[in-house]
């Protein structure tokens, strides 16, 4: 929603015009002991979750660098979305989980050097897939 600057102001304190930024509900952040620095590291996570008749499973994601995400062996999306130096921005995907068993696989670059799309930051993913409140 964009909003002309009167009516962002008036909008700053009604509930309608506040977006929740999403946020994890059991996940941390992970990335392999001692490597979190090391330059052009390429790790792959992959889980599996049950997924009820009729769920509308959805991904928080967030990292430090690049990430490939896949469900059941289908593409379904990278990130992150970029923000400045030390804040990270959580992604939400909407998952095309079937019911029963899926299988979510991550692939995640560690770069860890300056570039125009990466800091030299400390690598690290944290991700968790859930359906309403609940994490699967």
């Amino acid at each position: 929603m964009i909003l002309p600057c009167a009516a962002f102001a008036a909008c700053l304190s009604a509930d309608v015009c506040r977006a929740e930024a999403p946020s994890f509900v059991k996940a941390f952040p992970v990335w392999p002991e001692g490597r979190e620095r090391e330059q052009n590291l390429f790790i792959g996570f992959r889980s599996g979750f049950e997924a009820r008749e009729g769920a509308k499973p959805v991904l928080r994601i967030t990292g430090c660098s690049d990430y490939r995400i896949s469900l059941n062996g289908k593409h379904v999306g990278w990130g992150p979305a970029r923000a400045t130096r030390g804040y990270f921005r959580v992604d939400e995907i909407p998952l095309a989980a079937k019911p029963g068993k899926n299988v979510i696989a991550i692939e995640v670059a560690g770069y860890n050097c300056m570039s125009f799309c990466h800091m030299k930051q400390p690598s690290f993913l944290q991700a968790e897939v859930t359906d309403g409140d609940r994490v699967l």
